[in-house]
This record gives C-alpha cells, structure tokens and sequence, in this order.
C-alpha cells in the first residue's frame, strides 16, 4: 500500500478527512469523534484494512468481523507522521 493511501484510510477512520486540527501554543491537535472503518467481504478496501492489521496498525474482535479500529500504534504512526497530537478517549 502506498504512503498516500495509507494516510488516507488511516485518517478516515477517526474523521481527520471531515474534520480539521485544532491550534493551541503553535501546535496541531486532533480529539477523534469516532474510529472505526467498515468493510464488506469483498470490498476493494478490505487488503487495505488487513495490511493495516498485519502492520499493528488496526484491529477487530474476530477474523469473521469486518468493522477495524486503529490501535494505539496505528493512532500514535498517524500523529506523529502528520505532526499532530492525536488523543483518542476509548483507548
């Protein structure tokens, strides 16, 4: 998977596609209002979303569930490549 696509799923799944940092002190946050991404059996999407998982970077309850979250890795990889403090309160 490329960098860019990576970025852009991996955004997707706690909004930062909707939703824009906020400044505070010169520096960029981002408090998630949702992470998750679904995907169907044979969505285009899902190698995307098991590479993701392979690399610690997503998770899900089972092997038969098709509903991903981004673990605190996937989280921590995406702030720091984006420079942005990301705080996720489910985790």
């Amino acid at each position: 998977m490329s960098i860019d696509r990576k970025l852009e799923v991996m955004k997707h799944f706690i909004g930062l596609d909707y939703k824009t940092p906020y400044m505070r002190n010169g520096k960029r946050f981002y408090r998630p209002y949702r992470n998750y991404y679904s995907s169907g059996e044979h969505c285009d999407g899902l190698n995307l979303l098991l590479e993701l998982e392979r690399d610690g970077f997503a998770t899900r309850r089972s092997n038969k569930e098709y509903c991903f979250w981004l673990t605190i890795a996937g989280l921590d990889w995406l702030g720091k490549t984006l420079n942005i403090t990301i705080y996720d309160d489910h985790h």
